[in-house]
């Protein structure tokens, strides 16, 4: 069911999702699938990852999916307009970075922040049967979480918690976790748990 919102609904959902640099434009219910809300970028211009030029030059719009956190247990789409744009600078095209989506993902940073937590107290395996996801899409969510922490030195680090995560609870695959035990943050996550 497709639902017609209100400028003023479309900014209190935009405050809703709280997604800096973005703005809902519409939204659409599918009964038994989910919430699917139409999102743009505030900004009018990117700079070029090459070298660093901002440009205002747009050179494609193309619309992709990414998946972000559930509401009342409700699967949440955002069909985002990530747009390319000609660099003056060096004269290539590239795609505009969104502060909430990692490069080439198609879910959200905080939906990776939540999944890696749910991890932590359990197994890959399990956490994807519960949310729907991959056992791949949620092993790269953990990888992209290790590179993220590992270049980091963790300053005032008191108790460190040296923990395992299960690929598959009994079948012997596992991730090292390192984890701050007074903030509960991972540290770095390690491909093996030797």
């Amino acid at each position: 069911m497709s639902v017609m919102i209100t400028k003023s609904q479309a900014s209190q959902l935009t405050e809703l999702l709280g997604l800096s640099e973005a703005t809902v434009k519409d939204m659409t219910v599918i009964d038994g699938v989910g919430l699917f809300f139409v999102i743009d970028s505030t900004r009018q211009e990117a700079d070029c990852p090459r070298c660093g030029k901002r440009s205002a030059h747009l050179h494609t719009n193309y619309r992709y999916n990414i998946e972000d956190l559930p509401w009342n247990e409700e699967l949440v789409i955002l069909r985002i307009n990530r747009r390319q744009f000609w660099c003056q600078g060096c004269g290539r095209v590239f795609s505009e970075e969104l502060a909430f989506v990692k490069k080439n993902r198609s879910y959200t940073k905080r939906l990776a922040d939540q999944i890696v937590s749910q991890v932590l107290g359990s197994s890959i395996h399990s956490v994807a049967a519960r949310t729907g996801m991959s056992d791949e899409q949620i092993e790269t969510m953990l990888k992209d979480a290790g590179e993220e922490y590992l270049p980091k030195t963790p300053k005032g680090l008191k108790y460190l918690g040296i923990d395992e995560v299960a690929v598959v609870k009994g079948q012997g695959q596992y991730y090292g976790v390192l984890v701050n035990l007074e903030t509960h943050q991972p540290i770095t996550l390690l491909p093996l748990r030797t």
